[in-house]
């Protein structure tokens, strides 16, 4: 099955039919019907957001053929000393991840008792 395809079936599994869909997304129906005809790849990048954002569906994952749920992202600021933290245990085999797991977690617990 296509991602056109896929695509189509979801968003009729979701709404009433593609022009219900495109009256959603404030989209010409012409625009939609087209990329589910000819191929995303030559679809806008704009409409193809809209149209992803819209499903909550990952547009990256279009390239791989497949339709995945959008995961929500958290940006979230580390400090160059704690991102050197994060490479050295990355590095780590299993039995040091493991040894610094319990020291941390014991700190952890030392520390929220004060």
């Amino acid at each position: 099955m296509t991602i056109e395809e896929k695509l189509k079936q979801l968003i009729l599994d979701r709404y009433k039919s593609i022009r219900a869909f495109t009256k959603e997304i404030d989209t010409p129906y012409s625009t939609i019907d087209t990329m589910l005809k000819r191929g995303v790849g030559g679809t806008s990048i704009t409409t193809v957001l809209k149209v992803c954002n819209a499903l909550n569906i990952d547009a990256d994952a279009l390239i791989e053929n497949e339709l995945r749920e959008k995961q929500n992202s958290v940006n979230i600021s580390i400090k160059s000393s704690e991102q050197d933290i994060l490479k050295k245990y990355n590095a780590l085999d299993e039995h040091g991840k493991d040894i610094v797991t319990s020291i941390l977690e014991k700190e952890y617990i030392r520390v929220i008792k004060k």
